[in-house]
């Protein structure tokens, strides 16, 4: 039996030739599936025991199916006659180093860089709610290739975005660390309203919703700092700028939190007599 498959495998036919490369892509196509398969099982195991760790095994999944596909195709090009010598040296080193400058002239090399530099200091991992400040992207990111990072919209649109892109520029990672968020309720009052009754109207508002997270270390309460905090943030043209300062145990509470504090905010100034300010011009006529 050995000595037919030795045969076969030395045989320079055509016919021959062309069944051991069918054989190779099978055995290629087999391998990636295997590699695939076991790194998916992994990155299952990781997502109920360590979530950390599910950035890491999914790059490493290509870049193991990579490899695969790389010693499929030298093994390809070992069998065609005239490229036996360029498997060889590509697979002793020299070749590689022709073939990553090859690559980073396409910034492919500078994408694959960064990717395996975001593997190793995990600015974001999966699952991580991030925004791309230089486009205004937020979402959450779904998948780290070997080229590039996938972020997931909340319109559940794919974002593709190449890593060196993703490693060069600011990225705000909002579950980094700490997933509590505080946003800004804003809201705008005439001149006329009651100042200190819109302060303490907000107040009220805020630490009455039921998600609403204070904060305050223990040092701070027993130091009189305020459990929900409203400032005057600016004067306008048409009013004057309030700002409550509302922490939530995460941006998903944090955003639904927000649209509910503004439709009671809208309520309850009504009832109380306080006007919002809106851009409004009057005009004065003088008669002779």
């Amino acid at each position: 039996m050995a000595e037919l498959f030795s045969n076969f495998w030395n045989d320079g036919s055509a016919g021959a030739l062309a069944l051991r490369i069918a054989l190779i892509l099978i055995v290629t196509l087999v391998a990636r599936a295997v590699v695939s398969r076991l790194f998916m099982r992994l990155r299952q195991g990781a997502q109920a025991l360590k979530p950390e760790r599910v950035s890491l095994i999914s790059f490493t999944r290509h870049v193991a199916q990579a490899l695969v596909y790389f010693l499929g195709g030298m093994a390809i090009m070992n069998q065609i006659p005239g490229l036996e010598k360029l498997a060889s040296s590509l697979l002793a080193g020299s070749g590689i180093v022709a073939l990553g400058i090859s690559i980073a002239a396409q910034s492919s090399l500078s994408d694959l860089i960064s990717g395996v530099l975001m593997s190793i200091f995990k600015p974001f991992q999966v699952g991580d709610l991030v925004r791309y400040l230089d486009k205004d992207i937020t979402g959450t990111v779904e998948e780290i290739t070997l080229r590039h990072t996938v972020i997931r919209t909340f319109e559940n649109k794919r974002v593709i975005i190449p890593n060196g892109v993703m490693n060069g520029q600011a990225v705000e990672n909002t579950t980094y660390g700490d997933l509590r968020v505080c946003f800004f309720l804003d809201a705008e009052i005439t001149y006329e309203s009651d100042l200190d009754k819109a302060l303490s109207v907000m107040a009220d508002i805020v630490r009455a919703h039921a998600d609403f997270l204070d904060v305050r270390t223990p040092e701070e309460v027993q130091g009189g700092k305020p459990e929900v905090l409203v400032r005057v943030a600016d004067f306008l043209d048409s009013g004057i700028r309030l700002r409550a300062f509302v922490w939530a145990a995460n941006p998903s509470i944090g955003w639904q939190m927000k649209s509910d504090l503004l439709r009671t905010l809208k309520k309850t100034f009504d009832e109380d007599g306080i006007a919002f300010a809106y851009p409004h011009q009057e005009v004065i006529l003088h008669r002779n």
